[in-house]
């Protein structure tokens, strides 16, 4: 898998990312996440900035776009885990429906190195 490829694929996972707490936001409003834990309810709603961010970071070639992007879907796992587990999770998400994320956490944790370097702009061709 070439380096362009898996920056392909983080793009694309944190647009997916970005427009589904947009939709979110537009379906409910600044109070979407009040089934989650307190200290869950800003993360959520800043993952909206963090996950465009990311994507606005990849896309001019930046490191600190798979730094912040590790980071991000990390925290994003574990959130999604905890609500599950300690059921907040509306509707009684089953744990299957963390299999998707947990495997894309776990790519963007095994590329982030290969894909930091990759970003390095003094060091990648166009």
């Amino acid at each position: 898998m070439t380096d362009r490829i898996v920056r392909g694929l983080w793009v694309a996972v944190f647009c997916v990312g970005t427009i589904s707490h947009v939709a979110d936001l537009i379906r409910g409003g600044f109070d979407v996440y009040a089934w989650a834990p307190r200290v869950l309810e800003p993360f959520y709603l800043a993952l909206v900035v963090l996950d465009a961010l990311v994507v606005a970071l990849l896309l001019t070639r930046r490191r600190a776009g798979a730094g912040l992007g590790c980071v991000v879907i990390v925290l994003d796992v574990v959130a999604n885990w905890w609500v599950t587990l300690d059921g907040s999770a509306p509707n009684d998400v089953p744990l299957i429906a963390l299999a998707p994320l947990t495997a894309v956490g776990l790519f963007v944790v095994a590329t982030t190195l290969r894909l930091s370097r990759a970003c390095d702009i003094r060091t990648e061709t166009p």
